[in-house]
């Protein structure tokens, strides 16, 4: 008996509970169609080309159709959220200058308003190649200098003739300062295994580092390597430099992110295009004199970004810095760029390389 009531007291629970269930969906379903009977579709914006990809200097051309049933106060365009033309009358086309827009994807919308209330909008999106062709640069090596092949490189960056490197990995990875006449190390520290050391910068007497997939970054006092405190960010971390200003990271997507130094936030982020399409796997940074060098991931690339555009202005390709005979069974790709600023020559490296190339690119 006493095992029937608790079958009865469930059988009574389920049935209530699938009651409120259906009385829940019913209030839902009431509550879509009355927004779904306030919301108005009265225009209608596209392409007339159908093409969605420009080059910078194309005018982008928009046209608009209408609900002739319905009716409106004004039309409000925005690009990129900024407004740029309100019309108290319908407007059947509309032209974007690209000139002095940047590389990369643009949004443009048509908000329609009734009285003092949007009612309508519509949004569409572009993209813009870049109007030049990256010029192919040479190199010629100066000197050679001894790398330890224990060294994942990551991210490489000179100082004061000071070279500091920070090395990748699970169990493996540090940040050191490396002798920058026999590429021995000098001193260490390593970071916990969980990490995997990505790239670093200096700025003032700190040094960043930041990891790949765990969205930790790391602050040193650069004299000692003391860690002075961790930051977080929301994408991975593949490569970072600083402009003097801001902190800008790579994630491996052709956007590069600007971060403010104190807070560690992201301010902005551009987009990386040559004339062709965007370029990925943007690794290891380095900025010199208003320029943003990366060596793009798996290939033996390094480019020359204006960060004022987000275009591609130069590349160079360095597909044979390495003797066969150089070549160990854990030899990996092209990474690393520092820059010397009393030689103005550049230093590349590579995942287990054993050797560092003291060059001018030009």
């Amino acid at each position: 008996m006493k095992n029937r009531n608790r079958l009865q007291i469930l059988l009574a629970t389920i049935i209530l509970a699938i009651s409120f269930s259906s009385c829940t969906n019913d209030k839902k379903s009431d509550n879509e169609s009355a927004v779904e009977q306030q919301e108005e579709t009265i225009v209608t914006v596209s392409f007339p080309s159908k093409a969605t990809i420009y080059t910078v200097g194309d005018t982008v051309k928009l046209a608009f159709a209408y609900d002739s049933t319905k009716t409106l106060t004004s039309v409000e365009l925005y690009l990129d959220n900024t407004k740029i033309h309100v019309s108290n009358s319908k407007i059947t086309s509309f032209l974007i200058n690209t000139d002095s827009l940047m590389v990369g994807t643009h949004s443009f919308s048509c908000k329609i308003k009734k009285g003092n209330e949007y009612v309508d909008v519509d949004n569409i999106i572009f993209t813009l190649l870049s109007d030049i062709t990256p010029v192919v640069g040479d190199y010629k090596i100066k000197k050679i200098i001894h790398h330890e092949t224990n060294a994942y490189t990551q991210g490489l960056i000179i100082e004061n003739g000071k070279l500091y490197e920070g090395t990748g990995m699970y169990g493996e990875s540090v940040l050191k300062e490396v002798n920058l006449k026999t590429g021995e190390t000098i001193r260490d520290i390593g970071i916990s295994q969980e990490y995997f050391g990505e790239g670093i910068t200096i700025v003032g007497n700190k040094i960043i580092q930041i990891t790949w997939k765990t969205n930790i970054g790391f602050v040193y006092e650069k004299n000692t390597f003391k860690k002075l405190r961790e930051f977080s960010y929301s994408t991975q971390g593949w490569g970072i430099t600083f402009d003097g200003k801001n902190l800008i990271m790579s994630d491996g997507s052709e956007n590069l992110f600007y971060m403010d130094t104190l807070n560690y936030s992201v301010l902005r982020k551009v987009e990386i295009y040559d004339n062709h399409s965007q370029i990925t796997n943007l690794n290891e940074l380095e900025f010199v004199d208003g320029y943003i060098y990366a060596n793009i991931w798996q290939t033996d690339f390094i480019v020359k970004i204006d960060p004022k555009t987000g275009k591609v202005v130069e590349r160079w390709e360095m597909p044979n810095l390495l003797n066969e005979s150089d070549k160990l069974p854990e030899t990996d790709v092209l990474n690393g760029i520092a820059y010397n600023k009393e030689t103005k020559h550049f230093l590349i490296t590579g995942k287990y390389w054993p050797k560092m190339f003291d060059m001018i690119l030009k």
